[in-house]
């Protein structure tokens, strides 16, 4: 069974032509820097309308629906006061 957490939260891309999809979760891709220091940054994985499958720029996103209450009951402590 899956639970609410599990659930696709639908998007807008709006990263060069604007697409509708869902966001499937966080990835963090590896890569060097001109100085050869090893770093990570963090995308979106999201499955566009068409089928396509594509890493995209947190910027980029926009959640088509409110964060549910049963993800925010998760976080807990998780977030930090103030927020």
């Amino acid at each position: 069974m899956r639970k609410p957490s599990d659930e696709l939260r639908q998007v807008t891309v709006l990263q060069g032509a604007v697409n509708k999809g869902f966001f499937h979760r966080w990835c963090r891709e590896p890569f060097y820097n001109e100085n050869g220091s090893y770093l990570t940054k963090t995308f979106a994985l999201v499955e566009l309308s068409n089928g396509r499958v594509e890493l995209v720029e947190p910027n980029t996103i926009k959640f088509m629906t409110p964060y549910q209450e049963d993800h925010q009951s998760e976080l807990g402590s998780k977030l930090p006061s103030g927020t």
